[in-house]
């Protein structure tokens, strides 16, 4: 859900309180309305409180197990989630009605203002990837006309990410390599882009005057705002984002943002757990007894030594894991 407040922090998430407001005042409310059959009705949860303690049934089992000492054999960290995400499937036919009805109740609530029905595709990459664009956007658009109904769309707020991957050629080289963002060549490219912008939107007028307006009155550049992402592992790679002022001609043209990033998949990115980034294992580098002192005298919740040490070797072993040679051997490459 995304709603119109000015705080960027609050366009997709409300607090607490207030979703108890949305589930139990509008999105419960809209459901029944439109669906009015019992044989569905009965598996969603009627408001909040019951939706909340269904998503705790796992902690209650959690709570009668008894503690293995075998988990830092096998692996195992912790005892798993103490909550769940419920998720229940409406078929179409419902849809319509449940918007409609979710727009009329939350009319009343200002805080629900300007409501928009959030639609996201992520992790596309392996469904449309080809290396000719022209088919994959073939592709795209014949499963976009079949899933989407454009007449619910704003095109002001409708966006597709398109990316293009380099990788190094199968053969090209005597051994295995991967091709990464150096940090000194993302800093030219950004003052090219800084150049190119500049011209680019100083040759369309409707647009001139209002960058002129928030361009600095020193360097009357066109604003981009620059944003990097240093490599906890690696030092002289970065990723980086482009993004154009909102009056730009890009903007206006449909370029949101130019992003630079390396696609190391594996062995550094797993379900967005990047090895050795928990600030936490830091700790394993001081002194037990400092540590159990320092915990025994401030309050709050404190890392658990033993499982730090296990994630650090997991994280140690997923790297590992992954650093092989790509031959019929597959022979691992040694890591410490």
């Amino acid at each position: 859900m995304q709603t119109s407040q000015e705080d960027p922090l609050k366009r997709t998430c409300i607090a607490r309180d207030q979703y108890s407001c949305w589930y139990d005042h509008v999105l419960f409310p809209a459901i029944a309305a439109a669906v009015r059959d019992p044989n569905i009705l009965q598996y969603i949860p009627k408001n909040l409180n019951i939706s909340q303690t269904n998503s705790r049934v796992r902690q209650e089992g959690i709570s009668t197990e008894r503690l293995s000492d075998m988990n830092a054999e096998f692996g195992i960290l912790g005892q798993g989630r103490r909550s769940t995400s419920l998720s229940y499937v409406l078929q179409n036919r419902h849809l319509e009605a449940i918007w409609e009805g979710v727009r009329t109740r939350a009319a009343t609530y200002p805080l629900f203002a300007g409501i928009k029905l959030y639609l996201g595709a992520k992790n596309l990459k392996l469904v449309y990837m080809n290396a000719d664009i022209r088919q994959t956007i073939r592709a795209w658009r014949s499963q976009w006309q079949i899933a989407v109904d454009q007449v619910f769309l704003d095109p002001s707020d409708t966006y597709v990410d398109i990316g293009r991957q380099y990788t190094p050629r199968i053969g090209s080289v005597a051994e295995a390599n991967v091709l990464m963002w150096q940090r000194c060549r993302l800093k030219q490219l950004w003052r090219q882009r800084q150049v190119w912008s500049s011209q680019y939107n100083a040759m369309y007028p409707f647009v001139r005057s209002s960058l002129e307006d928030i361009a600095t009155s020193e360097s009357r550049s066109v604003p981009l705002r620059l944003i990097e992402y240093p490599r906890f592992t690696l030092r002289d790679t970065i990723d980086m984002t482009i993004q154009p002022a909102d009056k730009s001609r890009e903007v206006g043209e449909g370029l949101i943002y130019s992003q630079f990033y390396n696609l190391v998949k594996i062995p550094f990115d797993a379900a967005k757990q990047y090895p050795f980034q928990n600030r936490q294992l830091e700790k394993m580098a001081l002194d037990p007894s400092y540590v159990a002192d320092y915990e025994r005298s401030t309050r709050g919740s404190h890392a658990n030594q033993a499982s730090l040490s296990l994630a650090y070797r997991l994280s140690k072993l997923r790297v590992r894991a992954s650093l092989v040679q790509y031959d019929e051997g597959s022979v691992s490459v040694p890591f410490s």
